[in-house]
């Protein structure tokens, strides 16, 4: 199994009326194409730690940055009930269950990456 360090990682956030986020588009795509051999690689991950997280929302005509210093543990079971991958736990970590990012930001990235129910 991997244990993965990041140390100044920058996501770049942005929302396009009528189509959504680019992080959503970006997790729906990946569900649909990853290759067998990236889902193993995946699935062999179990913890990611960060120390320097950086999330800069582009919507506006001055850029919006989000510092998430805070050294954060994220534990990754591809196993779980959940069975959410890597991706969509540092997604959930950083912008879904962050209070800094913008409301409407994280509501459209939690219905476009829940599965539809309806």
């Amino acid at each position: 199994t991997y244990k993965i360090y990041i140390n100044n990682l920058q996501i770049n956030l942005y929302h396009l009326p009528g189509k959504g986020t680019n992080i959503g588009t970006l997790s729906k795509i990946l569900k649909k194409e990853v290759s067998y051999s990236a889902k193993s690689f995946f699935s062999n991950i179990n913890s990611i730690s960060t120390k320097k997280i950086e999330v800069v929302i582009t919507q506006n005509i001055e850029p919006m940055k989000i510092e998430i210093n805070t050294p954060q543990n994220i534990s990754c079971d591809s196993n779980s009930p959940s069975g959410k991958n890597v991706l969509e736990n540092i997604f959930d970590s950083f912008l879904i269950n962050n209070k800094d990012i913008p409301e409407d930001f994280r509501t459209s990235l939690i219905n476009e990456m829940e599965p539809n129910t309806i």
